[in-house]
Order: C-alpha cells, then sequence, then structure tokens
C-alpha cells in the first residue's frame, strides 16, 4: 500500500493542492488524516482507493454521455 500526499494527488488529477484538500475535507475524495497540526492536517491518500475513484467517477461520466435525455427527461427533438 503505497500512501499518496496531497500534491503527489494533485499531478496526478492535474488539479492544485488547493482544490484537493477541499475534495478531502468535503469527504468528496477518499482520504485520511496522519496528524493535526496547528493549523492544518497532513492528508494522504492510499493510491489504489485513488485509482477506484477515478474508475468510479469514469463510469458516472460514461453513465452521463449514454443517457440522451440527459437534460432532465425532456425530450427536445
Amino acid at each position: 500500500m503505497r500512501l499518496l500526499s496531497i500534491k503527489e494527488v494533485a499531478q496526478i488529477l492535474g488539479l492544485s493542492r488547493w482544490t484537493v484538500t477541499e475534495m478531502l475535507e468535503a469527504g468528496s475524495l477518499p482520504g485520511i488524516v496522519l496528524k493535526t497540526g496547528q493549523r492544518k492536517k497532513t492528508w494522504r491518500v492510499n493510491e489504489q482507493a485513488l485509482e477506484r475513484w477515478i474508475t468510479a467517477k469514469e463510469k458516472e461520466t460514461a453513465r452521463k454521455k449514454i443517457n440522451p435525455l440527459s437534460n432532465g427527461g425532456v425530450d427536445v427533438r
């Protein structure tokens, strides 16, 4: 098991470190807090959990593309 830093996760996802931190804080990205300091938390993300999260997001995106009535169920033909 490899634990990734926020910087590594940001590079993998193509996001800023701030965005990754916000996602971790909100619980929308799986992560663990190793320690809490006076000003900030030390977050780490399990590499395998990140891979599963990415796969789930890819599937979610594919489902949205497949559904031709994703505009709220209204057929605008």
